[in-house]
């Protein structure tokens, strides 16, 4: 279902499309969202993301944290390979809009 909605959206004009961090493990996926557009990974440290989640957001940091250390050292090599920009969002979130904004206007010109 993932892939199918992927290669939908990906046909959109001018469509931002924000991915559950799982469609990265998916080459058809990557390769629908590429073909289609450009590929930004917004990359937060997760300790960071640890640090901003409250557990009953997200109940899996609730039972396991380390869960998430494990998924992004799983899924790092793989966002970093198919990323057309890389922007570090450990930091100042207006800087990381900057960097969007900045990236957006490189697309348009």
């Amino acid at each position: 279902a993932e892939t199918r909605t992927l290669a939908y959206l990906a046909e959109c004009d001018g469509a931002v499309i924000a991915t559950g961090g799982g469609a990265v493990k998916r080459a058809e996926n990557m390769e629908l969202l590429k073909r289609g557009g450009v590929v930004i990974f917004i990359d937060r440290k997760p300790e960071n993301i640890i640090g901003c989640i409250a557990g009953d957001a997200r109940p899996l940091l609730t039972t396991d944290k380390q869960k998430l250390y494990t998924l992004y050292n799983e899924r790092i090599a793989l966002y970093r390979r198919y990323a057309d920009y890389t922007i570090d969002n450990n930091g100042d979130f207006g800087r990381v809009l900057h960097e969007l904004l900045n990236i957006a206007a490189k697309l348009e010109g």
